[in-house]
């Protein structure tokens, strides 16, 4: 009887092995390399949902400071990949995101009288576009992501404490983060 029931246990332990060894990784997390160029980190995870279609979530994290001002927010970014050709380990996608960006903005400035004066501004925007990439899967494990494409977000300003004059980069940052402007990335990643 002990003979059956380790000859039954082996066999099921093989079964589930090989379903295992032969199963897709549907799960992936990545980093974004040419985030930390905008003074960034940008950090993804995708969920395979079908053969033809992933779902991904971006989250990031940005603080640059320029000649006394400070920025820092985040955002969130998901998107929904639909795969249109695979070559061996890569598979081409094309992929509409949306975007909401939520920062902030101070300055220690001087005011007409000489006193220094800390202003404060918040900045929220949305939008969305699509990008084209390519998703390489190397040794089942390691997930290179290249991926460029158009974007347009619209946005709003609230000075909080100060006026739009202590903000001299404010239009570049808005700038950066309102309008047209391109989404690219070269991400790296484990799949699981």
């Amino acid at each position: 009887m002990k003979k059956i029931h380790f000859i039954i246990s082996f066999v099921l332990l093989q079964i589930l092995m090989l379903n295992s060894a032969s199963a897709q990784k549907k799960n992936a997390v990545k980093f974004n390399l040419l985030s930390p160029i905008a003074k960034t980190l940008a950090f993804y995870y995708e969920r395979d949902i079908s053969e033809k279609t992933s779902t991904q979530v971006g989250f990031s994290i940005v603080s640059l400071g320029v000649t006394g001002e400070n920025y820092s927010g985040y955002s969130i970014t998901p998107e929904q990949r639909i795969y249109t050709a695979k070559f061996d380990a890569l598979k081409v996608y094309v992929a509409p995101f949306v975007r909401y960006h939520d920062g902030n903005m101070e300055t220690l400035a001087l005011v007409e009288s000489g006193e220094p004066i800390d202003a404060k501004a918040s900045f929220t925007s949305f939008g969305g576009g699509v990008i084209f990439g390519g998703k390489f899967l190397f040794n089942d494990i390691a997930v290179l992501d290249v991926f460029l494409g158009p974007s347009y977000s619209s946005g709003d300003i609230e000075v909080i404490k100060g006026g739009d004059e202590h903000f001299v980069h404010l239009g570049l940052a808005t700038g950066l983060l309102t309008g047209l402007s391109f989404r690219a990335g070269i991400a790296i990643g484990l799949a699981f």
